[in-house]
Parts: C-alpha cells; sequence; structure tokens
C-alpha cells in the first residue's frame, strides 16, 4: 500500500501555529487503495475518514507539504500507540514508524524524508 502525508497549520487550534515550525502544526494521511483514497486526519477528541474516488485530495493547497510513502503497515495491523494521541502518533502507526522521539509533524517530516 502507498500513502501520501499532508503536513499543514492547524486549523482548529490556531495556538499550535506559532507553537511549532510555520506549515507543520498537523499531519494527515491519504491512504491509496485500488479505486478510491482514503483521507484520515487525526483530530483532538476523534478522528475523521473520508473516502474520495480519484485523486482530488492530492490538490497540493497553499500551505501544505505532500510526501509520498510507500511504508504501510499490512492492514488489520495498526500498532498499539505508545505516547500523546495525536496526530504525529495515529500517522506513525499507519506507515510503520516506531521512533519513540518524534514527537511533532515537523520530526515526522524529517524522518520520513531522510532516506530519500
Amino acid at each position: 500500500m502507498k500513502a501520501t502525508l499532508i503536513f499543514s497549520e492547524c486549523k482548529g487550534w490556531p495556538l499550535l501555529n506559532r507553537i511549532f515550525k510555520d506549515g507543520f502544526a498537523h499531519v494527515r494521511v491519504v491512504i491509496h487503495q485500488r479505486d478510491v483514497n482514503i483521507l484520515v486526519d487525526p483530530c483532538l477528541g476523534y478522528t475523521n475518514l473520508q473516502a474520495y474516488a480519484g485523486s482530488d485530495i492530492l490538490v497540493e493547497a497553499p500551505g501544505e507539504t505532500h510526501v509520498k510513502v510507500s511504508r504501510m503497515i499490512e492492514g488489520g495491523k495498526l500498532r498499539r500507540v505508545f505516547g500523546p494521541l495525536n496526530c504525529v502518533e495515529v500517522v506513525k502507526g499507519f506507515i510503520g514508524i516506531s521512533s519513540p522521539l518524534t514527537l511533532t509533524p515537523y520530526q515526522l517530516y524529517k524522518e520520513v524524508t531522510k532516506n530519500g
């Protein structure tokens, strides 16, 4: 399975935009299936799931950074989240990263782009 990580400002918590690096206050993941793309948007207290036919979801909006990854875990084997239940931990679970020191969206961006 392949996925695309979408890094962006945080719309629901503007204070986070001041704390974190510009453009890296939130992360979402798009899981690419054969005929559909599934957007997983981990928010505080809930996770929003949306399905899209085609690739409209992959149009990069201003202020967003998209990173394609092919490192996905097998369906049904999402690792147990250890640490704060935030967007980074949820996305790390989907792409199989278990680094306990990757805590912020920008650190996750550096982790997935360091090899390539």
